[in-house]
């Protein structure tokens, strides 16, 4: 075999292992430029006119009733993807739900770009729903979109959203009960007075059940939604690389702040007084801006008040458990 037949077969070889890995990938861009989804898509039609093709093709999947069910799904920009239209992703979808004794949730994909997470929501008796973002495609090898999705169904699974609406239910109750008993309104003939009084009564019952609920839940139901993609599936790997890819981002993104600084700081005899100052103001107030979004990130994964724990602690808790296996 000479050098350049050795060349093409390893080329060869490499683009259909490459082609392999993200079967997910190129089924997407099939389905997003494939009849009718093509002109949702298409970038070159009217926002509006889009809109409009994207609530036909949702209207006519699903009844007024199930549409209430998924309105924060539309906001993100969802459209359903149907089993014909992504045959790979609802068969994996499918097998998953199947295995675990559950019904197989409706699907949707993202419109809007750069959204590189997913959802999933299972409202009363409803059979669920899960929604990915496109970007998920487009950065994710399959195993890590497997992983993500493995971790999504574990919430339609263990009927997470539910349970999370019965308990702020139930502390809203106790802690306006509370509240009644231990700091009763004063009753008023003057109806703006009792008007205040009641709403000021009803926004410290609302803030202070949201943070019982936090405390109560404190993070439980994402640690068990992995556990079902790592422990119950053999999906460990493929979550674990891809909250590896989510924390390289983060890091990243804090890294630019540092390095536009310092692109700043190396241009200054470059630039003139009142534009180096004016630019230094203004990285100022980014990187105030950015602390505050760290700061509110630190707080989200490290305390109670926050729904997901911190990306380091999910990565070891997985990695422990593929050691261990």
């Amino acid at each position: 075999m000479n050098y350049t037949h050795r060349a093409l077969v390893l080329l060869l070889t490499a683009h259909s292992l490459l082609y392999a890995s993200n079967e997910y990938r190129h089924e997407f861009e099939n389905f997003k430029y494939a009849g009718e989804y093509a002109k949702i898509f298409d970038k070159e039609i009217p926002a509006d006119v889009r809109s409009l093709y994207q609530a036909i093709d949702n209207y006519k999947e699903l009844g007024f009733f199930s549409r209430f069910l998924y309105q924060a799904f539309f906001m993100i920009g969802a459209v359903i993807v149907t089993p014909d239209a992504c045959p790979k992703l609802h068969g994996f979808i499918d097998n998953l739900c199947k295995k675990s004794g559950i019904k197989t949730p409706i699907v949707f994909i993202t419109i809007k770009k750069h959204f590189l997470n997913a959802a999933a929501s299972k409202l009363l008796t409803s059979i669920g729903g899960i929604v990915i973002g496109q970007q998920m495609f487009l950065e994710l090898s399959d195993q890590e979109l497997e992983g993500v999705i493995a971790h999504e169904i574990g919430h339609i699974k263990y009927n997470h959203v539910n349970k999370t609406i019965v308990l702020a239910v139930c502390t809203c109750i106790a802690t306006r009960f509370t509240l009644d008993t231990l700091f009763p309104i004063k009753m008023t003939f003057d109806k703006n007075k009792l008007f205040v009084r009641l709403l000021n009564r009803a926004l410290d019952t609302y803030i202070l059940s949201t943070i019982f609920t936090a405390l109560i839940i404190n993070k439980s139901f994402e640690k068990e939604a992995d556990a079902f993609a790592y422990k119950e599936n053999d999906y460990g790997q493929g979550l674990m690389e891809a909250f590896e890819l989510f924390q390289k981002k983060e890091k990243k993104h804090d890294q630019e702040y540092e390095n536009v600084g310092l692109h700043l700081q190396e241009n200054s005899n470059k630039l003139g007084t009142i534009d180096y100052v004016a630019l230094k103001i203004s990285y100022a107030l980014s990187l105030f801006g950015h602390g505050i979004h760290k700061l509110h990130r630190w707080v989200y994964y490290n305390t109670p008040l926050g729904a997901h724990p911190s990306l380091e602690d999910r990565i070891a808790t997985i990695q422990t458990h593929l050691e261990n296996q």
